[in-house]
């Protein structure tokens, strides 16, 4: 029972960070539907970047979801510097670029990592950025495999949180027979106290 109880935790625990970093939009729910909170998704509209193609910011803040281009654009150091001039403009300090597999791999590749220095054993072999510099700071790059692979977030820590109105609660259910059941159940939500403090870069190429 401990092991599967472990097993389903960490399961659970994937299922609320995917959750908050989606376009999932808010809802007060009623007698058929279930509540949802608005994640960062549908939270960031002050410094994003998008594809005006057909692509949108949330038309109300932290209550709708974002609308996707149908057209996808490459992740550039352009794109990255632009957003962070943003958010520095407006007060923030996001100090990690999250970003999805595939887009890992591009900032891997971008311009200046040809004129890098640097120093591995003999025997490897790569080419791995974890630190993006920008004029107005540097970004721990962090790869995500919860988050849409076609967003890039700019996350400043002390301004976004999980709020619980549960918290992870374990149930004892009815016994049958010599089978024990047990119920793990957690309701949380974003809270975001500020929005400006973070920056999104939207409609990004996923392969």
């Amino acid at each position: 029972m401990a092991h599967q109880m472990a097993r389903r935790t960490k399961e659970l625990k994937r299922s609320v960070e995917a959750a908050l970093l989606s376009n999932q939009a808010r809802n007060n729910g009623n007698s058929t539907t279930a509540r949802t909170s608005g994640m960062i998704g549908c939270w960031l509209d002050t410094n994003t970047s998008f594809d005006a193609t057909t692509g949108a910011d949330p038309v109300t803040v932290g209550s709708t979801a974002r609308t996707d281009s149908s057209a996808q654009r490459a992740l550039t150091a352009s794109l990255i510097n632009t957003v962070m001039q943003s958010c520095f403009t407006e007060g923030g300090e996001p100090d990690r670029l999250m970003v999805g597999p595939f887009n890992k791999t591009v900032v891997s590749t971008l311009t200046g990592r040809s004129i890098a220095r640097e120093m591995i054993d003999s025997n490897t072999a790569g080419s791995n950025v974890t630190v993006f510099a920008t004029d107005f700071g540097d970004l721990q790059v962090m790869p995500n495999r919860f988050q849409r692979e076609r967003d890039a977030f700019l996350i400043s820590p002390e301004y976004a949180k999980v709020s619980y109105l549960r918290n992870f609660q374990v149930s004892t259910l009815g016994k049958t027979s010599d089978a024990e059941t047990k119920h793990l159940v957690v309701e949380m939500g974003l809270e975001m106290t500020q929005e400006a403090a973070h920056g999104g870069i939207f409609d990004l190429t996923t392969s």
